[in-house]
């Protein structure tokens, strides 16, 4: 990728050169040019993984759906922002206890946060993942178990659009993604714009192909079963996992709208099975990642 990549900067900047009118100051300028946009596109992609590299312990960010006044799906007097939250601290404690890790959460209480205050907190913290929980519902009472989201390079199926949609219309004036790059690149000022903008583009299927990454880490340790479908993760633009500048995951533990599915869910021993699952996904997702670092 990386060889095809800068083939095509060499050859967009050659087809710009001039040979009718040729000047050896001017060859001077191109070779610079072909030179930066190189070292600019190596820049970009190696650069995340030295980033990663050096922060150890990972800084993972927790972040418990929904609170305060909006209590996400509720049936069977079973609220979904009470058991993110109590999830969130049980992962949070045996986070805590692994000197591989450091974590935050967005919420510690049951209180109001805004998508866009939830994706601020986890880049004001210079996370290193980030892991938003949530409990989903369905109109079908036989929908159960857990499911996994990151973000959406191609355009995602009917039925995770409309659950993303569903959880983003809480706020639909912040619906709009965040200018990119979230963190901005540091380039020469010369830089060209199509190299910038190759470089941003670089950047999120970066991010994304990390968060698919974290994605199949998590579900190795993923006991929960799903009746209808057949895919446990899957591809959405929610909000929370699009505008953070990190691997991004959203987890939903279960269905609250599923009799069964909901006992379980307000079980402190299930409650503790789920954190543990996550947990161990999540050192999964570290031993991964360290690999990546690694590998030439």
């Amino acid at each position: 990728m990386l060889v095809f990549l800068c083939g095509v900067l060499i050859i967009k900047t050659l087809d710009e050169f001039d040979t009718d009118n040729f000047e050896p100051s001017v060859y001077w300028l191109y070779t610079k040019q072909v030179t930066l946009r190189l070292c600019s596109l190596i820049f970009l992609l190696f650069i995340p993984h030295l980033q990663l590299a050096a922060a150890s312990p990972y800084h993972v960010i927790l972040d418990p759906g929904h609170g305060g006044k909006d209590d996400g799906a509720t049936k069977f007097k079973v609220k979904e922002s009470e058991i993110t939250l109590i999830v969130a601290k049980k992962l949070e404690q045996l986070l805590k206890k692994d000197k591989e890790f450091s974590v935050s959460l967005t919420r510690r209480s049951n209180r109001s946060l805004s998508l866009k205050q939830r994706t601020q907190i986890a880049e004001a913290r210079k996370g290193d993942l980030f892991l938003s929980i949530h409990v989903n519902s369905s109109l079908d009472p036989r929908a159960h178990g857990g499911e996994i989201y990151f973000q959406n390079q191609l355009p995602p199926d009917e039925e995770s659009l409309f659950l993303a949609s569903k959880e983003n219309a809480a706020e639909s004036s912040e619906s709009t993604d965040l200018s990119w790059p979230l963190t901005p690149l540091t380039l020469p000022s010369e830089t060209p714009k199509d190299v910038q903008l190759i470089l941003m583009d670089l950047q999120r299927n970066e991010r994304i192909r990390l968060s698919g990454l974290m994605s199949e880490s998590l579900i190795k340790f993923w006991t929960g079963k799903i009746a209808y479908r057949k895919r446990k993760i899957r591809q959405a633009p929610f909000y929370v996992i699009s505008n953070v500048n990190m691997p991004s995951v959203l987890v939903e533990l279960g269905f609250v709208t599923n009799s069964m599915e909901a006992k379980k869910l307000v079980s402190d021993p299930y409650q503790d099975k789920l954190a543990k699952e996550l947990y161990l996904g999540l050192k999964n997702v570290k031993e991964v990642l360290d690999k990546e670092r690694i590998t030439p």
